[in-house]
Formats: C-alpha cells, sequence, structure tokens
C-alpha cells in the first residue's frame, strides 16, 4: 500500500503524484494527475475528486485554472 511521496500507476491508465497514506491521497492534499483521457490536473484532492484550486491542461491545448466542486 502507497505511503509517503511517490507516484502511482494506477490500472485505470491514470499517473497520480503526490504525497500517500496508507494507499489514499490524504483529503486537501495537492497532487499531479494524468487521467485516462489525456488531461493533466495540478492541484487539490479530496475524496477521490479535484477540489479547490486547481489547473487542467487539456489535449486540445485548452487550460481551465480556478476552483473546483466534486470534480
Amino acid at each position: 500500500m502507497p505511503q509517503g511521496n511517490g507516484v502511482l500507476y494506477s490500472g485505470q491508465n491514470e499517473i497520480v503524484e503526490g504525497r500517500f497514506d496508507k494507499g489514499m491521497v490524504p483529503s486537501s492534499k495537492s497532487i499531479k494527475i494524468i487521467l485516462a483521457d489525456g488531461c493533466y490536473y495540478e492541484g487539490n484532492y479530496q475524496n477521490h475528486q479535484r477540489q479547490g484550486a486547481g489547473v487542467c491542461y487539456y489535449p486540445n491545448g485548452d487550460i481551465y485554472e480556478g476552483l473546483w466542486v466534486s470534480d
């Protein structure tokens, strides 16, 4: 089970970089994640969702920087 700083390559073709605690990303902690659809997100994460301040870079070149609520 992931513990401490690291990179997780998930079975859902996602890559998560951050600090892990007992296999999970603690709520309200900053992460970097590459999603299966090619989006790259950097920001806060809570309950397995983008939550709070963050930036998402989309494959088509669009960028969203702002607040996230429940992904």
